[in-house]
């Protein structure tokens, strides 16, 4: 029960508080994340 008490708080955390801050920020996958966070160069390393 545990378990899944955890999981719903992180998803309302996830929605609440994350989720806007990276819609707001127009990032909509996550290569494209890593390339505004750390550089192109990190994003085409493979």
């Amino acid at each position: 029960m545990a378990y899944g008490v955890v999981a719903a708080i992180a998803m309302v955390l996830t929605a609440f508080v994350l989720l806007p801050k990276y819609l707001k920020s127009g990032i909509e996958t996550i290569p494209q994340f890593v390339e505004n966070r750390y550089g192109k160069s990190t994003k085409t390393k493979y």
